[in-house]
């Protein structure tokens, strides 16, 4: 788990920093932390680009999922697996997020497709 804490950590600043300064997600930054999840109300005209945006999200989702071989659930347990788990389910819930899950969800693995999908992280399963 250790091996991967400095990409993931670089990677996730970097998405953070991107959603912060981009005038096109205005409150997304703030609510990947809290337990909102309409954003799409007063943003209709960039729904499109947050999905797209919030797929890059779960492209991060998957490459952790990869990374830390989280397909054994004996390795979900591990502290570092946990914290991802409880940030990624703040995410799942924001409804971009959602409806980028929905659009391209079929191409990911089966194996990352049941992880997302399960209580770990709580996108929808249709």
């Amino acid at each position: 788990m250790e091996r991967f804490t400095s990409a993931h950590t670089t990677r996730y600043e970097a998405l953070l920093e991107k959603v912060r300064e981009d005038q096109n997600l205005p409150g997304l930054f703030d609510m990947m932390f809290s337990d909102d999840r309409d954003w799409k109300t007063g943003h209709s005209q960039q729904i499109e680009y947050a999905v797209r945006f919030s797929s890059e999200l779960i492209e991060f989702m998957w490459m952790v999922f990869n990374q830390l071989n989280l397909v054994l659930p004996e390795k979900r347990n591990h502290p570092y697996a946990q914290g991802w788990s409880l940030i990624f389910t703040k995410w799942a819930k924001i409804d971009v997020v959602r409806e980028a899950w929905i659009k391209y969800r079929g191409s990911y693995s089966a194996s990352f497709r049941d992880f997302a999908q399960s209580d770990a992280v709580g996108l929808p399963e249709n």
